[in-house]
């Protein structure tokens, strides 16, 4: 019960303060760059956000006040009278009778105590949000040395070994100012109640955190000048206003003419806190292996259903006079929501189980912009017409409750199926499957062989240089491997970029294109499977380890290896999910509970702000892309773990895709994880690096596990029997605003060539050596011939009938295609080809600007 209230009543406001508080201040540190004290100007806005959106009840409960004063002050001489004259149950009697006859309830006194019992809700959000949040740990005010952690009492005077705390005592003072200001001109008995408050609030918050008694101190400074604004006016304009704010008939208005304000509330209720939710969970159930879809629709419902409370309270505390106003606008704004949230549905593409973008969240174009100030308008359009045809759009406003309602329930009716397939407790951390020892290779002394080839997701081949220079323990690591910096990508997204890439030259868009009667998302499958279908018909044992956007995502569609054999599947990132390297699980599912409700915000949200609820609240908070990082990082491990070294003659093929990589994150690294001078790193030539230090961290993090695996194998004598391809689907694409190479940039297009410069390394059986460094022109189509070359007899592409085979002498440019769609795979469903041609590198030296260029009529082939 206690947990009900919890979060009805206090998580909403408490979500209100930590959005507040990220998105101001990661706003400031991104715009005010030298400015400090960000931290002290966030709990600043905190506090003007809370007092304005509170502003509304305090000023109706204050002319409740005001109204119970005067209604008392009238009634005073008469009571005194009747107190004076009768006493006991007379007394009683004759009090009743007088309160009937002036239409009074003695309970009405409690209208006295309602700004009381509002600051509770509030404080309580507010010191569970300054205290128990990390935000504060450490953080100084700058302009105020003396205060050097922001999560700790001020301690500013410290007199023979005892601290005293100035911070609560200057805000008791503004309190008491406060309160004098406020009371003057009422009786001893209605001044004395601000008063002790004060004091409470002093001894409540004298050991507090300064971040919080800095909050609550801005809280009494705007309650001072409001309290002074009001005094300043005239004693007429304030009986006027609590005659118009406050008319005391409003509880014995009919609820219809309120119901539409009621009913469009709760459709946003059920957009926001159920169907959004329900949504995304039922698309996959067991990516939430942390917090269950239960304990998710359970905290979403319950935080959104006080939202509704609140809205409610709004409803019925505001004049009568603007029931129909908040009717029609809480109706405008459910029609905006669903517009809204359908228009762009599946616009930033896969979502990972931290509901973060896995390809980055999509900018969106002038013709979102556009769709969007023509939703506003609808909406506005709709507001106009609802105030004047209220009963017609009360009755849509059922409607639509009642369809969310039922699309909800159908959501929640699928997660229920998929957890009753998974057993009757719900609990998926203990349906994982066991992975380990799925992963053959053969021994050298078996006479077997292996093949390897591993794909980074946005791994820059301009950076392994640097990376080599950072950490030149690993040139050794990587012995008999060539390192190809010539390689060229036919893109910077995966979509595009990873087709050739596992398929060959036949899928690079200028010649998938061409294939206009069959589906990308099946190409894309096609190209997915070239390798694991020629090894198998050769007799190898395959395995394949979370490959991009299979199917598209699509989950109705046949498992993609159903039909070949000798191929299994396996996940690596589950385990690291299941076997998590954080063990405070309650505090990981708690932060998948919170962003769900940022998650609801954003998808409704006006495209302005999309962006800045994805990046401040979704995408950071609690390190979001970290933990992502780190779950890659550490599925290098499980990579080990899964491995069965045999001594059978066999002949094993693994594919396997990893993302640490992809990932440019706000915050480098641990160090624990990365140890990095960031200031002196170099390539081999002794270069000064100026590239972005955040995705650095990543390529580093990356060849440490890398070089860890191949250490692995040549430690179980496994290195010299198997040929090893790591390569990438593209280079660092635009989203991470690269300076490396910036002399590389393409005239044409303004382009930068790191963008399509993908990572490719190559060892081959018993090759031995120093890391050679091989600048013949290369394509990441290239692999699919380099990993069979030799050990497949005459490997084909079976769904044309073509021979799978090294660059054409007759190709003599790549075409560079960004896809016009985005991201998104579910965008492209229905399509055929891609579009977004960029430019075309001739196939000779991808540094040289001179040979990218956009084909034109007479270049075009």
């Amino acid at each position: 019960m206690l947990e009900f209230i919890y979060n009805i009543v206090l998580m909403p406001l408490i979500l209100i303060c930590e959005s507040v508080f990220l998105v101001s201040c990661n706003l400031i540190k991104k715009y005010f760059v030298s400015f400090n004290d960000y931290t002290f100007i966030g709990i600043l806005i905190v506090s003007l956000t809370i007092n304005i959106l509170s502003l509304p009840l305090y000023v109706a409960a204050e002319n409740l006040q005001v109204e119970e004063r005067n209604k008392q002050k009238q009634m005073n001489k008469v009571i005194s009278h009747i107190n004076n004259t009768f006493k006991g149950d007379e007394r009683f009697l004759v009090l009743n009778s007088y309160y009937k006859l002036e239409g009074y309830n003695p309970i009405l006194q409690l209208r006295l105590a309602i700004p009381l019992f509002l600051q509770i809700p509030f404080f309580s959000a507010a010191y569970s949000f300054f205290t128990n949040s990390n935000l504060f740990n450490g953080v100084p005010l700058h302009f105020l040395p003396i205060i050097n952690d922001l999560s700790k009492p001020d301690m500013m005077l410290n007199a023979r070994g005892i601290t005293i705390n100035i911070l609560p005592i200057f805000m008791t003072v503004i309190n008491l100012v406060s309160a004098c200001i406020y009371t003057s001109g009422l009786n001893y008995r209605n001044r004395i109640q601000p008063i002790l408050l004060a004091v409470v609030f002093l001894l409540l918050l004298y050991n507090s955190p300064s971040a919080l008694v800095i909050y609550w101190t801005f809280n009494n400074l705007f309650s001072l000048i409001k309290i002074v604004a009001l005094k300043l006016k005239e004693r007429s304009y304030k009986t006027q206003l609590s005659t118009i704010v406050l008319n005391n008939n409003y509880s014995k208005l009919p609820i219809f003419n309120k119901g539409l304000a009621i009913i469009s509330l709760f459709t946003i209720f059920l957009i926001l806190g159920v169907f959004i939710p329900s949504n995304v969970i039922s698309s996959s159930p067991g990516e939430f292996v942390i917090s269950t879809p239960y304990n998710i629709l359970k905290f979403t419902i319950y935080v959104f259903f006080g939202y509704f409370l609140w809205g409610l309270l709004y409803v019925n505390m505001l004049p009568v006079k603007l029931n129909k106003v908040l009717g029609a606008l809480f109706f405008a704004v459910c029609i905006y929501f669903i517009l809204n949230h359908f228009a762009f549905l599946n616009k930033n593409g896969t979502l990972t189980e931290s509901l973060v973008y896995s390809s980055g969240f999509k900018r969106y174009t002038v013709r979102d912009i556009y769709f969007d100030i023509i939703f506003i308008l609808i909406s506005l359009f709709v507001f106009i017409l609802s105030i004047k045809y209220n009963n017609l759009a009360l009755k849509i406003s059922l409607i639509l409750a009642l369809s969310v309602l039922m699309v909800s329930l159908s959501n929640i009716f699928n997660i229920m199926i998929f957890t009753k397939d998974y057993g009757n407790d719900h609990t998926f951390e203990n349906n994982i499957n066991n992975n380990y020892g799925k992963i053959k290779l053969s021994s050298a002394d078996s006479g077997g062989k292996n093949v390897i080839v591993i794909m980074l997701d946005r791994s820059s081949g301009i950076y392994f240089d640097y990376v080599m220079g950072c950490k030149p323990e690993l040139i050794n690591t990587f012995n008999g491997f060539k390192f190809y910096p010539n390689t060229v990508s036919c893109s910077d997204i995966t979509l595009i970029g990873s087709q050739p890439l596992f398929g060959g030259y036949d899928y690079l868009p200028q010649n998938s294109n061409k294939r206009k009667d069959v589906l990308l998302v099946d190409k894309h499958n096609e190209a997915l499977s070239i390798m694991p279908y020629n090894f198998s018909k050769s007799g190898y044992n395959c395995t394949v380890a979370n490959l991009p956007y299979e199917n598209y995502g699509i989950k109705s569609r046949t498992p993609l290896f159903s039909n070949i054999k000798n191929v299994s599947q396996i996940d690596l990132i589950r385990d690291v999910r299941s076997n998590s390297f954080d063990n405070d699980k309650t505090l990981n599912a708690y932060n998948i509970n919170k962003k769900f409700i940022f998650f609801s915000i954003m998808k409704i949200a006006p495209i302005a702000t999309k962006g800045i609820i994805y990046s401040n609240l979704i995408f950071s908070i609690d390190q979001a892309r970290l933990t992502h990082s780190l779950n890659n990082y550490y599925a290098f491990d499980n990579l080990i773990k899964n491995i069965k070294i045999v001594n059978d003659n066999s002949f094993n093929f693994f594919m396997y895709d990893n993302e640490l990589t992809h990932n440019d994150n706000l915050v480098v690294l641990p160090s624990e994880i990365v140890s990095v001078d960031y200031d002196n790193v170099k390539n081999l030539k002794g270069e000064i690096f100026n590239g972005n230090i955040f995705h650095f961290s990543s390529e580093v993090a990356a060849y440490l596990q890398v070089g860890k695996f191949i250490d692995y194998l040549k430690f179980n004598n496994v290195y010299d029997n198997t040929r090893i391809i790591i390569v990438s689907d593209h280079g660092l694409n635009k989203d991470l605003g690269e300076k490396l190479n910036e002399q590389y940039i393409f005239k044409s297009c303004n382009r930068n060539v790191s963008y399509y410069n993908p990572t490719l390394l190559f060892k081959d059986f018993e090759s031995h050596g120093e890391l050679q460094i091989c600048n013949d022109f290369m394509v990441n189509a290239d692999v699919p011939f380099m990993a069979m070359h030799g050990l497949v007899k005459e490997p084909i592409n079976p769904y044309i009938n073509s021979r799978i085979h090294s660059r054409d002498g007759n190709l003599k440019a790549i075409d560079i295609f960004e896809g016009d769609k985005g991201y998104n795979p579910s965008a492209y469903i229905n399509d055929t080809s891609f579009d977004g041609y960029i430019c075309s590198c001739q196939t000779n030296n991808i540094f040289n600007s001179n040979c990218w260029f956009i084909k034109s009529e007479d270049n075009n082939e």
